[in-house]
């Protein structure tokens, strides 16, 4: 068997615990969005969102030609001012075995136009 079975919940509670700090809003009109907010995201970054209308997000490697593309199919799905964390992986994290390390952020809205504010967790 290769690769790990990534972080216990006790590791992955202890990634989340932190001083969130505002890097910026990534916004969408109906259309898929693909973002690091001017390279203030990072690899490996843990970052909090919170949108405030529904829509579906996505960790991308690429912001040219993402290995999956975010959609109401297959992005995960956030009620207006519902948080939710993502551990962006990098080359070194338990399990991932891309060739490129995450370091943008897909978002779409359901409906009309939403704003996903994005967070650092310090």
């Amino acid at each position: 068997m290769s690769g790990s079975r990534g972080l216990n919940e006790v590791q992955t509670l202890a990634q989340l615990n932190g001083s969130p700090q505002y890097i910026g809003t990534i916004q969408s009109t109906g259309t898929n969005v693909i973002s690091n907010l001017t390279n203030a995201i990072l690899p490996g970054d843990r970052l909090l969102i919170v949108p405030d209308a529904a829509g579906y997000y996505q960790a991308s490697e690429s912001a040219a030609s993402p290995a999956t593309v975010n959609s109401a199919v297959n992005g995960v799905p956030l009620a207006a001012t519902e948080k939710a964390y993502i551990l962006l992986a990098d080359r070194t994290t338990p399990g991932y075995n891309k060739a490129t390390d995450e370091a943008y952020v897909q978002w779409i809205s359901s409906a009309g136009t939403t704003n996903l504010k994005v967070f650092r967790i310090l």
